[in-house]
């Protein structure tokens, strides 16, 4: 009974702990998804001339796994292009 019950206080310590460090790692994937499109797209605008850069014109080097909302500025900005994961609980934005 005894053992029973220190499970049951492990367990009520472990779950919310491991609950928030799969969100942070949702979030991370979020940020390191937005870094990975805002890299793909500098090699995009250095091979074509155009400011506009979409997921569908990077398709071939760049597949998201969280939503990404481009926004594209004139002189290949890219300032206001978010990133979120499903899961996650944060937005990541490009700024300057």
């Amino acid at each position: 009974m005894i053992v029973i019950a220190i499970i049951g206080i492990l367990a009520a310590i472990a779950i919310p702990q491991f609950m928030k460090y799969r969100q942070m790692g949702y979030n991370m994937t979020a940020k390191a998804e937005l870094k990975s499109f805002f890299t793909a797209c500098q090699a995009y605008f250095s091979d074509n001339s155009t400011d506009e850069c979409t997921i569908d014109s990077i398709a071939d080097s760049f597949v998201p796994t969280v939503q990404i909302i481009p926004v594209n500025g004139p002189d290949h900005s890219l300032n206001g292009t978010t990133a979120r994961h499903p899961r996650g609980n944060e937005t990541y934005q490009i700024v300057d």
